[in-house]
């Protein structure tokens, strides 16, 4: 199992108790799980990435569900948990229409995914659904699912780390399957090159673009959907282009991943959910009285400040207190700093926060390169045993079979992927060769992935 996991200590809480605190800290003051000033996520398995052709919602609900079972260690018959909590985790915001929630439900149940092992040399697998037998009973949302998908979800052999707190702040289906594929994808950095078609086709026939040219898709879809990453998530994503045969139209995508634990919004809304403690540390070590609490709620309200300048205040004045303990009417002098009349000691508080934040960022791309060094080595992995199966599968097939692979293997964007990443190319691309196949291997490796694909399908 990849070291995604996290493993916890003694010391820390495990990902099931961080979240059950988040939830009573923060469903309390009607504040979503985006707001959340701690990442709640787990190790999810790569196979549900493969799912697709599913709304936004249900989609949402499939990660809060699998973060529930992943978080139990044993296999349940059936699982019980508090409605409100599944609300907030998916941050689903139709509570109020009744006829919504099991529309979403019964999506998953009628969704199934194929679950694999691997026993003496050979691949067995059991398609099931998404969901089993679901229901509401009172304020209790009480759920069946199949063993086969709970070992996965709880022991997965191929896995990337899912922040819920950042994948729900996506608002479209499409910008939602390009995170999964890129979370999926770019454990090394980057996403190998695909055709843009792949790409394009990443939700499913009932929600991806029917653009015939690539401009039309980018303007349209893609770029909207790289913006909504970027400015929404916890991935920072550029985005290649190149053509094949050195051609100037754009044949072929790939995107350079990385995190960005920094992104804007994080430090905002750690802000929101630090403020209360802040303000009673403020309170007791500033002397403020309630007629200066009024006029920091007032402000908040009307937004002459943000949380975070009031809690970035509170910071500074605290240090200075460290500095001068002598200080007169602290509550006094964070009062006018609150009213904006410390420009140069807002510059100060901004290049401490920034190294703050660099010092952490650093701090986090360096778990963050352990964590995908051992997901990129599980991948590879992963994607040799299918490959080498595929070969497997290939040999014992009769020579009219093994053409009729190859012809369709030649005309697949698997193949055209794999021989736009090689320098040799085959003397005919339409009727490759297996000598040039075994040659290449790039192409080796497509080929007995496309072979092991068209196995169980």
């Amino acid at each position: 199992m990849s070291n995604l996991a996290r493993a916890s200590s003694p010391l820390q809480p495990t990902p099931k108790q961080l979240a059950l605190y988040l939830f009573a800290l923060l469903a309390a003051d009607d504040l979503p799980i985006e707001q959340a000033n701690h990442d709640i996520g787990f190790p999810r398995h790569n196979n549900l990435t493969e799912v697709s052709n599913l709304d936004l919602a249900p989609l949402k609900a499939l990660d809060a569900i699998a973060f529930i079972v992943a978080a139990e260690p044993a296999i349940l018959a059936r699982y019980d948990v508090d409605l409100a909590y599944i609300h907030w985790l998916m941050q689903y915001g139709e509570t109020r229409n009744t006829k919504h929630f099991p529309a979403v439900i019964t999506a998953l149940q009628q969704e199934t995914i194929l679950t694999r092992t691997t026993r003496e040399g050979r691949e067995d697998w059991t398609s099931v659904p998404l969901l089993g037998p679901a229901g509401v009973k009172g304020s209790r949302f009480i759920f069946d699912m199949a063993p086969e998908l709970q070992r996965q979800l709880k022991f997965p052999s191929a896995a990337h780390w899912l922040s819920l707190r950042a994948a729900v702040r996506l608002n479209s289906q499409p910008a939602k399957m390009l995170y999964n594929y890129l979370l999926r994808n770019g454990a090394e950095g980057v996403t190998p090159w695909v055709h843009w078609t792949e790409i394009q086709a990443l939700p499913g026939p009932k929600y991806a673009s029917v653009a015939e040219l690539y401009k039309d898709y980018r303007k349209a879809t893609l770029a909207p959907v790289l913006a909504q990453i970027n400015s929404r998530t916890d991935l920072a994503v550029t985005l290649e282009t190149r053509g094949i045969e050195r051609s100037n139209k754009v044949d072929l995508l790939r995107f350079r991943v990385a995190r960005n634990p920094e992104a804007a919004w994080v430090g905002e809304l750690a802000a929101r959910t630090d403020l209360k403690t802040a303000l009673e540390g403020a309170t007791a070590a500033f002397g403020l009285n309630q007629a200066n609490l009024d006029e920091i709620h007032a402000g908040l309200a009307q937004n002459r400040w943000s949380p975070l300048k009031v809690v970035s205040v509170i910071q500074y004045v605290h240090d200075q207190l460290k500095a001068q303990p002598s200080l007169r009417s602290p509550g006094g002098y964070f009062m006018t700093g609150l009213r904006g009349n410390w420009v140069v000691q807002d510059q100060e508080l901004i290049r401490k926060q920034q190294q703050e934040q660099l010092d952490r960022s650093r701090q986090r791309e360096q778990q963050a390169r352990q964590r995908e060094a051992a997901l990129s080595e599980e991948m590879q992995q992963d994607y040799e045993a299918i490959a080498h199966r595929g070969w497997a599968y290939f040999q014992k097939m009769a020579a009219e079979e093994q053409s009729a692979q190859l012809a369709a293997f030649a005309k697949s964007l698997i193949a055209k992927s794999a021989l736009a990443r090689v320098q040799t190319k085959p003397a005919n691309p339409a009727a490759l060769s297996i000598d040039y196949i075994q040659s290449e291997p790039t192409v080796s490796r497509a080929f007995g992935q496309f072979v092991a694909k068209a196995a169980i399908m």
